[in-house]
């Protein structure tokens, strides 16, 4: 599969894929044409909301996630009201198989790991926009 992106945006030599099929699929996005908001695009639309200067609002989104970054490396929990919960989560130690040779155990080894846990609110508009999507696409 090609690369997705912007202006550059070359086809792999010998799929036959030309630039309007890769541009394609870079504006399309990567599940049933659903497109992906980045952190530039984040940051125009706060910039966009709240009428401050892209700087500005990069700074401040720079700033809140190296915050929460730092608070979930150092076992903190980040709770957002409305809209979720940073932590720390360990994964324990475990046995894994190779497929092809399945008599080789490895031990992979435990870690941290980060998670999220998106909260009601969240929740709650996620599922009711999957259900306006529904009824959309049931009364066509």
């Amino acid at each position: 599969m090609p690369a997705r992106g912007g202006a550059g945006t070359v086809a792999i030599a010998g799929r036959g894929e030309g630039p309007e099929q890769v541009a394609r699929w870079a504006r399309a996005g990567p599940v049933r044409g659903r497109r992906r908001v980045n952190k530039g695009e984040l940051v125009s639309e706060v910039a966009r909301r709240t009428g401050a200067s892209r700087a500005e609002v990069a700074a401040i989104v720079d700033a809140v996630l190296d915050a929460i970054r730092d608070a979930v490396a150092s076992g903190e929990r980040v709770s957002l009201s409305g809209f979720g919960s940073f932590q720390r989560q360990r994964r324990n130690p475990r046995l894994a198989r190779n497929p092809r040779r399945p008599e080789v155990e490895i031990v992979v080894p435990a870690r941290d790991v980060p998670a999220f846990q998106p909260g009601k609110a969240f929740r709650e508009q996620v599922a009711a926009a999957r259900r306006r999507r529904r009824a959309a696409r049931a009364g066509r």
